[in-house]
């Protein structure tokens, strides 16, 4: 059996969040840990209040790689579909806020 070694260049990280800025902010603090980074970390942010963009935008300063997508929709599902169309690394890390 032959294994295929990937590079952090075809990764992209995705974060699904609603409404838990701590723990988005807990999870981008380890995530802006990954030695290499990955190609991308996208977060989905369902979120109603303005908790979850402020996070973002402290962390995208030393976290190019960092995107958020606003979204009105609700629901997981509609969440990581919405990643997967905004994604552009060959293999998709899907992680939750509170890990």
């Amino acid at each position: 059996m032959t294994h295929r070694r990937f590079t952090p260049e075809q990764v992209s990280v995705i974060v699904c969040t609603r409404n838990r800025p701590d723990l988005l902010e807990r999870c981008l603090s380890r995530l802006a840990e990954l030695a290499p980074a990955p190609r991308e970390i996208v977060v989905v942010d369902q979120s109603d209040g303005s908790g979850s963009p402020e996070v973002l935008m402290r962390f995208q300063s030393r976290m190019p790689h960092l995107r958020g997508v606003a979204t009105g929709t609700r629901g997981l599902s509609r969440a990581r579909n919405l990643a997967i169309r905004e994604s552009c690394g060959e293999i998709l890390a899907f992680t939750d806020d509170d890990c």
